[in-house]
């Protein structure tokens, strides 16, 4: 089976899920290859990444967006210059580039996915299958239609009761007691493919949108190989997600004004040391 790997660039969550996936012996195991990998700019500054912070800010208010940008400004930074300091034996996270390299796989980064130099560059690769590892940009039809097979997604939710963005926020924001990550088929609706594989997970009340994030791409790392080994197997299918849930978007300013009365955080100061 061979496998296209489409992802975030430096972001803490696609870069946890990818290394997951990537370190996982069952790919070996079941003759899983992965021939390629394409990662997809977060926030750019071009045209389009512009206009997604500009919503964020309209959106959500100045707090939310000053603290979700500071924070993923510092990380992008710390892993961008982490590995000219710290030994690679000493370090949690790495860049999308650097596990490519690492494992020998040939990379492209881009700033949309849908670009025509993504599409030339997963064409020649002939996958079977696009698997996509927290790629925060839409997945057009052409694309799509390039995977001899298919194309599954991790999402980090279940989709019966999060569909969309910023899962994290509200779930501690719903007071829901467990979260999930859901393996899906991918279409272009928003999480609305059939369900392969689906794990839940308790939801601590010292948890926060880093950590829920965080414990999310571990596990969906693992479940996307074996998502794709079912596949190989040609197992059946699960069915048992009979209603899909609500789609979420950003948080507004009233929603993360509830969310500091709540006493709950983006991130602990600790945390953000962590590279």
């Amino acid at each position: 089976m061979r496998v296209v790997l489409l992802t975030s660039n430096y972001h803490l969550g696609a870069n946890v899920a990818v290394r997951n996936f990537l370190e996982s012996p069952l790919l070996r195991k079941h003759n899983i290859k992965v021939v390629g990998i394409v990662s997809a700019a977060t926030f750019s500054v071009n045209r389009p990444g512009i206009k997604l912070m500009w919503r964020l800010l309209k959106t959500s208010g100045l707090r939310f967006f000053v603290r979700t940008v500071f924070v993923r400004i510092w990380q992008t930074l710390a892993m961008k210059f982490a590995h000219f300091f710290v030994p690679d034996t000493h370090r949690k996270f790495f860049e999308v580039g650097e596990l490519a390299k690492t494992h020998k796989i040939p990379y492209l980064a881009t700033e949309q996915i849908n670009s025509a130099r993504a599409l030339g560059f997963v064409r020649k690769l002939r996958p079977d299958y696009l698997v996509s590892a927290l790629l925060l940009q839409i997945a057009r039809k052409e694309l799509l239609a390039i995977p001899s097979i298919g194309a599954i997604n991790f999402h980090p939710a279940l989709t019966q009761d999060h569909r969309g963005a910023f899962t994290s926020f509200w779930a501690l924001l719903n007071r829901w007691r467990a979260g999930g990550v859901t393996i899906h088929f991918m279409t272009e609706k928003v999480d609305a493919g059939k369900v392969i594989l689906q794990r839940r997970f308790k939801i601590r009340r010292s948890d926060t949108l880093h950590s829920i994030d965080q414990r999310s791409a571990r596990i969906g790392g693992i479940l996307l190989v074996k998502a794709l080994a079912k596949l190989q197997r040609r197992q059946k299918v699960d069915t048992f997600v009979s209603k899909l849930g609500k789609v979420f978007s950003m948080p507004r300013s009233v929603d993360f004004l509830r969310f500091r009365k709540m006493g709950k955080k983006v991130i602990l100061f600790r945390h953000l040391f962590e590279i």
